[in-house]
């Protein structure tokens, strides 16, 4: 059923948003329907049944659906606005990019436990109405279904008494019409065979058959003595295959039977009929010449005497209409120019235009001013992120910059003007991937007692309903924490088990809800977090405002929030250019232990260079097994930072199957000197032997760290160290592999990213 509602859906957006075309069509020819040729008439309607039939758009800040946008106001304001309102933001949203919320505000709102009755009720109410809607929705849906199966079997019915009614015919033999068909196939420019059959079952002359093609020709046609009218008639047809009016037509049939509720998709198909009829009469009048116009409106005039009286033949094809269409047709032909089928240069760009205003979709998130929702970068910004790939595709990416990480998040977000006394935001801006097209922006609010952070609340946007991602967050970080060789715990000590609950939730007029995840950790602990999620301007937001780990009975929290203070910071959310009170760029503490620069693009990569002073070499790939994590920019051990003497590094991180590397690029290594000179190196007063090997043309020094791992069991890390063009680089394999040095020697060949 759902599948069934969601293609409805698509079909009445499709109908809907093609009606506005229509009409905009129609008052375009209204206004220059002297200035407009017949062929140029016929393609704008085409446009019409693309718009109907098409599954897939694409968006364009072109688009006219653009102008559907509604100006959205702060959530403050939105929160008094009526239900009326909410309707109108939903049925713009439904017109613009063909997704349709139930409620615009109130997606999924509840209320919390301690609500007062009359609010209970209220949502209770909305609910309700809600499933009634839904309800509904699944009956129209089921009518719709039923009337496009109706159709089907209508159609079926029709070309099955087509078939029996043209089985039994004879093709046409006469070697005077042969010869005139074969002479109208030259005029057209037509190679392919085509028979043609006489029968006294059809009103008029038609021509059916896209990839077989066959003229059918009333029995009263061929009895004239006068040829030429013929050779009108078996032109027409002929130019009806020669322009692919057969596909148009087949195409209009699939609009009506998707449609078939809507009568504008009726009508439209009517002018588009016409409009076929008036341009395949231009181009045989381009074939004939103007001269011979006359003569062409008379056979219409004569043949359409001829057939009307024959009231009981099957109407299949278009040679004949209605007398109102007749005469439109004629008077077409009456002011028919030699040339006037062809399209100008300027029809060709008006039809393109046109194409590209009703075609498209509005860009789902456009902004239309500062406050507006913004849900994707600006064209420009698209173009930036095509060209500037991900060099390191990170599920996880940090960054220092919000407008940054607004970018590659792909949306804008709004963030708090208002923070609980003693809370700041913390210095790093967080970039989660929670699926191949959608993002979760991400950063914290530390409560501090001096260089302490004794509290702290997550804070979320999304495009899309967080609810999910919140609960698959919690599932991979008790994965990774389940992962005996990633904590050093024994399996039989793994839990894994992760508990969501959700409530209704009302806080300072937002209406939202309360997500408890509850997830049992190795060695018997057990950590709870609750999320409050809202919407505010189409957008998903959630702040963890509690979090509590420890043993049972015994749990500590780390993150513990008023629901005032909750409600302050979700009503005064804001666009970081409307940001007065908080300061979002706050100063990075120097310190060796932090990341100065996280590598993820070209764009990082020129930044890291200008700090490092030299070109580095980032390998991304090193073999089938060996996976990059993480490359970031960060202060060298020798620094000294209380004097601003700072030395930079470029370390980037590495997997083997439990294995890590390391690999480290910088203009200082304090002890290569040492290594070159004695042989060995020195590492907590102990005294490890350095190998000299020779790897290319570089000179590798090579150590190994023993230590004891577990009881009884030794393990060793192994170091390699060499110079490069004026900076050293240095390899740490963290764990047991079978090729260590093959390993360094991918590193030392591989070269600077140009």
């Amino acid at each position: 059923m759902d599948i069934l509602i969601k293609s409805f859906l698509w079909v009445l957006h499709a109908s809907i948003t093609a009606s506005i075309t229509a009409l905009f069509i129609i008052l375009i020819l209204k206004l220059f329907n002297k200035h407009i040729g017949v062929r140029l008439q016929h393609a704008l309607w085409i446009i019409v049944v693309i718009k109907l039939i098409m599954p897939l758009q694409f968006e364009s800040n072109l688009s006219a659906f653009n102008l559907l946008h509604e100006n959205h106001k702060s959530s403050s304001d939105i929160e008094k606005q009526s239900t009326i309102k909410d309707m109108t933001y939903a049925t713009s949203d439904f017109l613009r990019e063909g997704k349709y919320y139930w409620n615009y505000r109130d997606k999924n709102k509840v209320l919390s436990v301690d609500a007062s009755p009359e609010k209970t009720n209220y949502i209770k109410g909305k609910v309700i109405k809600e499933d009634v809607a839904t309800y509904i929705l699944s009956i129209v849906s089921c009518v719709w279904a039923f009337g496009i199966l109706a159709s089907v079997v209508f159609l079926l019915i029709f070309k099955q008494r087509f078939k029996r009614k043209t089985l039994n015919l004879e093709e046409l033999e006469d070697q005077a019409v042969i010869k005139l068909l074969d002479e109208c196939k030259r005029e057209v420019n037509i190679n392919k065979d085509m028979a043609v059959y006489i029968s006294d079952g059809f009103k008029s002359p038609c021509i059916s058959g896209i990839v077989k093609p066959k003229i059918y020709i009333p029995q009263c046609v061929c009895s004239i003595d006068k040829h030429k009218y013929l050779y009108h008639v078996l032109l027409h047809e002929l130019t009806h295959y020669k322009r692919k009016d057969l596909v148009y037509n087949s195409l209009a049939v699939i609009a009506v039977i998707l449609h078939w509720f809507n009568p504008i998709v009726w009508f439209c198909m009517k002018k588009m009929k016409l409009q076929r009829e008036c341009a395949c009469d231009a181009y045989v009048l381009e074939i004939i010449g103007e001269e011979k116009a006359e003569d062409y409106g008379m056979t219409l005039i004569n043949f359409s005497k001829l057939i009307s009286s024959n009231n009981k033949a099957l109407q299949l094809a278009v040679f004949f209409e209605t007398k109102n269409q007749i005469r439109r047709r004629i008077e077409m032909i009456k002011n028919f120019k030699k040339g006037s089928y062809k399209m100008s240069v300027a029809a060709v760009v008006c039809c393109v235009a046109v194409s590209g205003v009703v075609l498209t979709n509005a860009v789902n998130a456009k902004s239309m001013k500062a406050d507006s929702i913004t849900t994707v970068s600006s064209n420009n910004d698209s173009i930036k992120k095509q060209e500037s790939k991900f060099l390191i595709d990170s599920p996880h990416k940090t960054y220092f910059d919000i407008k940054k990480a607004q970018e590659v998040a792909e949306f804008k977000v709004k963030v708090p003007d208002f923070l609980p006394e003693g809370y700041t935001p913390t210095d790093g801006f967080e970039v989660i991937k929670a699926s191949d097209k959608d993002n979760v922006f991400k950063t914290f609010f530390d409560f501090r007692k001096g260089e302490k952070i004794s509290s702290s609340f997550e804070f979320y946007v999304s495009r899309v309903n967080i609810e999910e991602f919140l609960k698959q967050d919690a599932e991979n970080k008790n994965k990774q924490m389940q992962d005996p060789e990633s904590l050093n715990v024994s399996k039989s000590d793994k839990s894994g088990k992760v508990e969501t609950s959700k409530e209704v939730m009302n806080l300072a007029g937002i209406n939202g809800s309360n997500i408890t995840i509850k997830s049992a950790l190795p060695g018997d602990y057990n950590e709870i977090c609750k999320f409050f999620v809202w919407q505010n301007e189409g957008m998903w937001y959630s702040m963890q405002y509690s979090r509590e780990l420890g043993k049972s009975g015994n749990l500590k929290k780390f993150a513990n929030a008023s629901t005032d203070d909750i409600g302050k910071i979700a009503t005064s959310i804001k666009y970081i250019e409307a940001i007065k009170s908080v300061n979002y760029s706050v100063e990075r503490e120097v310190s060796t232990e932090l990341a100065t620069l996280m590598i993820y693009d070209k764009e990082d990569l020129n930044k890291a260079k200008e700090l490092l002073g030299f070109d580095p070499k980032l390998p991304l790939t090193i073999n089938n097994d060996i996976k990059i994590n993480d490359s970031a920019v960060g202060i060298s051990g020798d620094s000294d930072i209380k004097n601003k003497k700072i030395n930079y590094e470029l370390n980037t991180f590495y997997s083997l199957k439990g294995v890590h590397l390391t690999f480290t690029q910088g203009k200082s290594f304090p002890s290569y000197e040492s290594i070159k000179k004695n042989g060995y190196i020195e590492i907590d007063q102990k005294e490890i032997k350095v190998l000299n090997l020779k790897i290319g043309d570089k000179e590798v020094f090579k150590y190994e760290d023993s230590f004891e791992s577990e009881p009884n069991k030794q393990s060793k890390d192994e170091h390699y160290v060499w110079e490069e063009n004026g900076f050293y680089c240095s390899v740490s394999i963290f764990g047991q592999v079978t090729n260590p040095d093959e390993i360094a020697k991918e590193f030392v060949d591989s070269k600077p990213i140009d």
